[in-house]
């Protein structure tokens, strides 16, 4: 059996094993059980880059929140119904923190009413990869969590879903299946390729929400490659949830390749931009106002985003060194 504890250690980047750690002392000061769950842990046992971290609390995520807080973590968003928090650590690295819950589907981001434990949260999760844990606690810290036989799917590079209606339960679901098809390289298994299709074909992906869809396009726009994965929703349709016209010669793919190209070499030159303006104006640039006003009224503010993305790119046009202007200029073209 692996050491889980050593994995965490010697694959993590510094600043990721010091977020972990920071975050289980101060549970342990307030003598609360926390996992390290979902993607982290999976794109740590299967060796992928890991971007961000998912703690769950065996009690109010909130107070855990605020104590970090106190150590100088930044607390970017927090949800008091559901006792959840975005975190972002000095070093940068961002997280999210929330009370363990049960249910699934729809419900499952309802307030929880009844006392759950992680076993309860992590088999209430989208996909078998991502139900699975590491134990932060101080008697069983390292200890891998896996309900559902994770692991497994893992080694077969499967994505499997958890329930029979998945899709239909929660269809922003069928978005994160492509989402991690794409990025891991993975293959539907057989019984939930058949239920994506079955919801494809029953158009459920029409009903996502707004706030779900945005979520899941921020979420997009912060991938490595998106233009491989929007390529991948056109192929599928789901893209057309967003406008009918947004496909093919609709979508301007170059420039959203060069965007992606950009982002990591200006980041790198401490010239950050922020993605999802840019990645949202991209997305729709070629679409008429008719159109745009379209994607909007499904949630996605694009108005917002077009001035963002002008303001990012202006910042960064004011500080760019001369030896930046190759990956600045194709941007600038873009942005009116």
């Amino acid at each position: 059996m692996p050491d889980y504890l050593y994995l965490m250690e010697s694959r993590l980047h510094p600043a990721h094993w010091k977020a972990i750690v920071r975050t289980q002392n101060a549970a342990e000061t307030l003598g609360m059980n926390v996992y390290l769950v979902g993607g982290a842990v999976r794109d740590l046992i299967g060796g992928f880059p890991i971007e961000d971290l998912d703690f769950v609390v065996e009690g109010n995520a909130l107070k855990l929140a605020q104590e970090l807080a106190r150590e100088q973590v930044r607390v970017t968003w927090r949800d008091e119904a559901v006792r959840a928090a975005n975190l972002e650590f000095p070093s940068g690295v961002p997280a999210s923190i929330a009370t363990v819950r049960a249910g699934f589907g729809a419900n499952s981001s309802q307030p929880q009413k009844e006392p759950a434990t992680i076993l309860d949260d992590l088999r209430r999760r989208d996909f078998a990869i991502n139900a699975i844990g590491i134990s932060l606690n101080p008697h069983s810290r390292g200890l891998l969590l896996d309900p559902i036989n994770g692991v497994a799917d893992m080694e077969k590079k499967e994505l499997r879903a958890l329930y029979p209606n998945s899709f239909l339960q929660d269809p922003i679901r069928m978005f994160r299946a492509v989402r991690f098809q794409t990025r891991l390289h993975f293959a539907l298994e057989s019984k939930t390729a058949a239920q994506f299709q079955s919801a494809k074909q029953s158009k459920v992906f029409e009903k996502v929400s707004g706030e779900d869809l945005e979520q899941e396009f921020r979420q997009i726009a912060r991938e490595r490659e998106p233009t491989e994965i929007l390529k991948a929703l056109e192929k599928e349709n789901l893209l057309t949830v967003l406008s009918p016209r947004l496909q093919g010669p609709r979508v301007d793919w170059q420039g959203m390749a060069r965007a992606a190209k950009a982002a990591p070499m200006l980041a790198a030159a401490g010239l950050p931009v922020r993605s999802f303006p840019l990645f949202l104006h991209l997305l729709t640039a070629r679409l008429s106002p008719t159109d745009r006003a379209q994607v909007a009224s499904v949630g996605v503010a694009t108005d917002k985003a077009r001035t963002a993305s002008t303001n990012a790119v202006r910042s960064v046009k004011y500080n760019r060194s001369k030896s930046l202007n190759v990956w600045i200029d194709p941007l600038r073209r873009r942005t009116p």
